[in-house]
C-alpha cells in the first residue's frame, strides 16, 4: 500500500487553482478591453466583495465604500486595455487601483472636514 502525502497534494492543487484563475482572470480583461460587457460583468461578480471589503475597510463609511467601489469598475472599463498580465495578475491590479481611489477619497473627505472646521473656527458661533 502505497502512502500519499495529502498535504502535499493539496497545497499543489491550489497553486494550480491560483494560476488557473489568475490566467482566467487575465483572459477576462482581455476580452473587456474588446468591449466585452459579459465579461466584465464576470469579473464584478467574481471580484466586488473583495474590493468593496478593501473600501470599506479603508473609509469606513457604507456610502463611500459603495461610490469609490463603482468609480474603480469605472476606471477598469476604461483601462482594461492597459492591464499588462506581465506586470502581475489582475487581482493585484485591481487590489493596487482600490487601495490607491479609497486612500485619495479618505485624503479628500478628510480635507473637506478640516476646512469645514477651520472656516467654522474662523467665523466664530453663529
Amino acid at each position: 500500500m502505497v502512502m500519499r502525502d495529502t498535504a502535499s497534494n493539496d497545497t499543489v492543487d491550489r497553486t494550480r487553482r491560483t494560476r488557473d484563475d489568475a490566467t482566467e482572470l487575465a483572459d477576462v480583461v482581455v476580452r473587456i478591453a474588446g468591449g466585452d460587457v459579459d465579461s466584465f460583468a464576470e469579473l464584478y461578480d467574481r471580484t466586488c466583495a473583495g474590493v468593496y471589503g478593501i473600501t470599506l475597510q479603508v473609509l469606513r463609511d457604507a456610502g463611500f465604500a459603495e461610490a469609490v467601489t463603482e468609480e474603480i469598475y469605472l476606471e477598469v472599463w476604461r483601462t482594461a486595455g492597459k492591464f499588462d498580465p506581465s506586470r502581475g495578475s489582475v487581482l493585484s491590479w485591481l487590489i493596487d487601483m482600490t487601495y490607491a481611489r479609497a486612500i485619495e477619497r479618505a485624503r479628500l473627505e478628510r480635507s473637506r472636514t478640516d476646512r469645514g472646521s477651520h472656516s467654522q473656527l474662523m467665523t466664530g458661533p453663529p
